[in-house]
This record gives C-alpha cells, structure tokens and sequence, in this order.
C-alpha cells in the first residue's frame, strides 16, 4: 500500500507532518494524488503543521472591530 491511501480509506483529509524527507516534499505528495485518483479517492492534502496554523488575517480584523 502507498504512503496516504490508508489514510484516505480511514477518512482522512490531511496529514500534517514536519517530516520534510518523507512525507512532506513533493514527490510523495505528487505520488499519494496519483495513487489516490487512480483508485477513486478524494484527495489527501498533505501540509506541514505551520500552514494549518496560519490564521486569517481577514477573519481576525473583522473580530477585533466588533
């Protein structure tokens, strides 16, 4: 089984990692869509933990002014 598509199976929409050498860097991100296409799955997003961290900026503004 490839990297990702038991995760998909268990219902998973991301995997966040800072494995950067293994999990995180574009050959398997590239390599789990292909995989996950072929077998009809939806596509599994693969981040590392920072971008999910990330705020919105927009959303905080209208908070702070209310």
């Amino acid at each position: 089984m490839a990297k990702g598509t038991g995760k998909v199976r268990a219902g998973c929409d991301i995997i966040t990692s800072w494995n950067f050498k293994h999990i995180v860097n574009v050959k398997t991100v590239r390599g789990v869509k292909t995989i996950t296409t072929l077998e009809g799955y939806k596509d599994l997003l693969i981040y590392p933990p920072s971008v999910l961290l990330e705020g919105d900026d927009e959303d905080d503004d209208e908070t702070d002014s209310q």
